[in-house]
């Protein structure tokens, strides 16, 4: 649980950030600008995100982080219950939005408006882009699509993006490079085998002038479906059980590191799973429907490497 004091340290922690009142609730502003709010009554809190950076932060549980209501929460502001995020997520949603309002210049502006034009379509964007961006993108489209071959591609925060159920993943053309964006979970799930690239969070960009790593984005991609249908499947059990409610499920080692996290209905298992090692290595992880396990269940190696997929039917 985070506190009223926890969090006026964490946002005046920033450089030049100051506390003023705004209406019943406490803001802490840059340059006079607004980038958080603190209810205390309440013990929740509102940041201002990029709608991007709003919907990676999002992905983690949207008990935790979620749109404000109406056309404020599709600008990117963000309610955070603090009886229930974690301190590191915290911080870094806080330190995003202090960045994003400080330079008045969110990534996903530099994108929309700045740097490159907006586009109505998929092939205008293609074709604005120089030819060996171009090649490369082409390229990266053929490998998602041969995944999800279903898949609806759209244009989304000015980048090319293929839509399931919800995006999957987005990419992105550059002059060095090419933007791969497969959402937190995406990056988080890969990362090690994202670390011969440059990434963060929720990106990583492959160099422009080598090979794509066609099998391990096709991986990504397929992780990405998974889920996004998993996610699905969640809402439709939830709206056939209006009585039930889906709870987060942590269970830890005795070092404190966590075991097994997931979702229970009704105290039984649903959706997607992940267990741990000690110090946080993924060991496996893999679906339940109705306690049952189902799909496809992955075991990994001790440095978090895919080391064997079981389906289940």
């Amino acid at each position: 649980m985070i506190d009223k004091d926890i969090f006026r340290q964490m946002a005046l922690s920033f450089p030049n950030a100051v506390e003023l009142p705004h209406f019943e609730k406490t803001s802490f502003r840059i340059n006079k600008k607004i980038f958080a709010t603190l209810d205390e009554r309440n013990n929740s809190a509102v940041v201002k995100l990029s709608p991007l950076d709003q919907s990676v932060f999002c992905t983690f549980d949207k008990t935790v982080m979620y749109p404000v209501n109406g056309t404020r929460g599709r600008q990117g502001w963000t309610v955070i219950e603090l009886d229930n995020v974690k301190k590191g997520m915290l911080r870094d949603a806080l330190k995003t939005a202090y960045q994003d309002v400080k330079t008045k210049k969110t990534w996903e502006n530099r994108i929309m408006k700045s740097e490159t034009p907006k586009h109505n379509n998929v092939e205008e964007y293609y074709s604005s882009m120089p030819t060996q961006a171009k090649i490369k993108l082409y390229e990266m489209r053929e490998i998602i699509k041969s995944v999800v071959p279903l898949a609806e591609e759209v244009i989304s925060y000015g980048m090319p993006a293929f839509k399931q159920n919800g995006i999957l993943v987005y990419f992105a053309g550059y002059k060095n490079h090419i933007g791969f964006y497969p959402t937190s979970s995406g990056i988080k799930t890969f990362k090690n085998e994202f670390a011969d690239y440059k990434w963060s969070k929720g990106a990583v960009q492959f160099p422009i002038d080598e090979p794509l790593p066609k099998m391990l984005i096709k991986r990504v991609v397929k992780f990405r479906a998974k889920e996004d249908k998993e996610k699905t499947t969640l809402k439709k059990v939830m709206r056939n059980n209006k009585n039930s409610k889906a709870e987060n499920y942590v269970k830890y080692h005795n070092d404190g590191s966590i075991w097994a996290k997931g979702k229970v209905i009704n105290n039984v298992p649903e959706g997607y799973w992940e267990w741990f090692r000690k110090g946080g290595t993924i060991m496996r992880s893999g679906y339940f429907s109705k306690g049952k396990q189902v799909g496809e269940w992955t075991t990994y190696d001790n440095k978090g490497k895919v080391f064997k997929v079981t389906v289940i039917k």
